[in-house]
Formats: C-alpha cells, sequence, structure tokens
C-alpha cells in the first residue's frame, strides 16, 4: 500500500489498535478514522517528509500526548481529534502548522495555555478547543485569526475581558 493517498475508514465500527506505521506512508495525504469510538492508537514521531493534508479522528479512542514532531506536518490544513482520550501540554512545535484552517481539538484533557500555541495559526476558519483544562491570560490574540468563522472556547478559564478587537472578526458566524 505504498501508494496510498487516501484512507477513509468513517464510522466503520472498527476497534482494536490502528497501526502506527500508517501514518508514515510516503504517499499519504488524507486519514479519516473518525466515529469509530472502540479504535485505539497513538501518534507516532512524524517524519519531516510527511506530506499529510487531512487527519480526522474524531469520536475515537486516540490516545497520549502530542508528540513535538508534529510540527513537522507542515502541510496539514485539518486537525480533527475532539472527543478522543488526548491528554498533555500542546507542544510548542504546534505553532509550525501554519496551514491548518480546520481545528478541533475539544473534549480531551489538554492543558497549559491555548496562546503559546495557536498564536501563529493565523489561517484557522474553525476553531474548537473547548472542554479541555486549558487557561489563558488574554484571549486578544484571537483577533489575528481574522478569517475565523467558527470558534468554541468553552470552559476555557479565561482571566481577563473579551477585548474590542472582537468588533473586527466580521467572518464570525459560531
Amino acid at each position: 500500500i505504498t501508494s496510498l493517498r487516501q484512507l477513509s475508514l468513517y464510522n466503520c465500527e472498527l476497534y482494536g489498535e490502528f497501526p502506527a506505521r500508517i501514518f508514515h506512508l510516503a504517499n499519504l495525504r488524507h486519514l479519516d478514522l473518525e466515529n469509530n469510538l472502540n479504535l485505539r492508537g497513538k501518534f507516532p514521531d512524524f517524519h519531516s517528509s510527511a506530506q499529510i493534508i487531512t487527519l480526522k479522528l474524531a469520536s475515537t479512542s486516540f490516545y497520549g500526548t502530542l508528540p513535538a514532531s508534529i510540527g513537522n506536518l507542515k502541510s496539514l490544513t485539518w486537525l480533527s481529534i475532539s472527543q478522543c482520550n488526548f491528554s498533555g501540554i500542546i507542544p510548542s512545535s504546534f505553532g509550525n502548522l501554519s496551514q491548518l484552517t480546520f481545528l478541533d481539538i475539544a473534549n480531551n484533557t489538554f492543558k497549559g495555555h491555548i496562546s503559546s500555541f495557536l498564536a501563529n495559526l493565523t489561517k484557522l476558519h474553525t476553531l474548537r478547543v473547548g472542554f479541555n483544562e486549558f487557561t489563558t491570560d488574554t484571549i486578544s490574540w484571537i483577533c489575528k485569526l481574522s478569517g475565523i468563522d467558527d470558534l468554541s472556547l468553552d470552559f476555557v478559564n479565561i482571566s481577563n475581558e473579551i477585548p474590542f478587537c472582537f468588533a473586527n472578526l466580521t467572518h464570525l458566524s459560531v
């Protein structure tokens, strides 16, 4: 399967441990395993040559921490890992994912300051980070996300006021 470019197994009632070597297939661009609640797996260390564009793993039982090498996925535009069992602090290399337009990491147990890894992701249109254990001193960094149209910060501990620059987020609809 070395020429495999896209693997979509959405809602197939998969179970067991997903083979991590699939992430290392040289031609893999799109992987969709969403809605397979009994499918377990961990992210491997990602190679700098990885060309993955789409990772959809929401509503699976993937677990563990995000490896620092996730920042090697420089082509990644879509990351959906909500309602999994991920935990820990988001690595600073996450800021290298400058092509991301869709990010949903809600409903895990991530910790730390969200501004430290999101401030550079200026191409985001959808940002869902709620229902984790994040904190932030300010959310003024969101104002850099001028194209944002879907924003969810549910249960994020924000210890400051909503900044006036939110009025400039003219695409925001959700």
